[in-house]
């Protein structure tokens, strides 16, 4: 599980370089949240000029046979098209489902540290 998300935040983080794609291939193809990063990282493409991603902690809280819940805490940094600089941490919630032995994510939620204004229009409510 942790080298499924671990992974795509790494792949993330090289955003302006590869495809979204590439970016989500360790999302289920049966779930909604493949389709939904996708159109974050289409959003996110055009306004970004670097992203780097430093991963802070990593923690599967629940795994059972065919479903799984895990975090991951990660700095974000780098700056806008526009100039304006990035440096923030947000945490993402995941859900994993098992298909066919292979974990995948399903879903996520993004959690912003208060103090990570700046990365608003990375991770827009």
């Amino acid at each position: 599980i942790t080298d499924v998300t671990v992974g795509f935040l790494k792949l993330f983080g090289d955003l302006e370089n590869l495809s979204a794609e590439q970016i989500v291939v360790g999302f289920s193809r049966n779930c909604t949240g493949r389709n939904r990063e996708i159109a974050i990282i289409q959003s996110e493409q055009p306004i970004v000029r670097s992203n780097n991603v430093q991963i802070i902690s990593d923690f599967v809280d629940s795994v059972n046979p065919t479903n799984g819940r895990a975090s991951v805490t990660a700095r974000f940094f780098g700056s806008y098209v526009d100039g304006t600089d990035f440096d923030g941490v947000a945490t993402h919630i995941f859900t994993m489902v098992n298909e066919d032995g292979e974990w995948k994510i399903c879903n996520f939620t993004v959690i912003k540290d208060l103090q990570s204004q700046s990365l608003q229009r990375l991770f827009p409510e």
